[in-house]
């Protein structure tokens, strides 16, 4: 349960952070691999699609095996 509470306190940490700057990819990129831990596949698949848009293509395979 502690776990979980510091994984929503983080999200809502990144969330905050994207709020104010929407054009940072590292803060796209720890909310995506938040979202992995957090097993939200989804919420992740947009977070890492949207870096691999800028060119961070080493999310390509974990996009292309996971999301539809």
């Amino acid at each position: 349960m502690a776990q979980s509470g510091k994984l929503t306190e983080a999200l809502t940490d990144l969330n905050k952070s994207i709020s104010i700057n929407d054009n940072q990819a590292e803060s796209f990129i720890a909310r995506g691999k938040l979202r992995i831990q957090m097993h939200d596949i989804q919420g992740a698949c947009k977070d890492l699609s949207k870096v691999a848009s800028w060119g961070f293509d080493e999310f390509e395979p974990w996009i292309q095996k996971n999301c539809k």
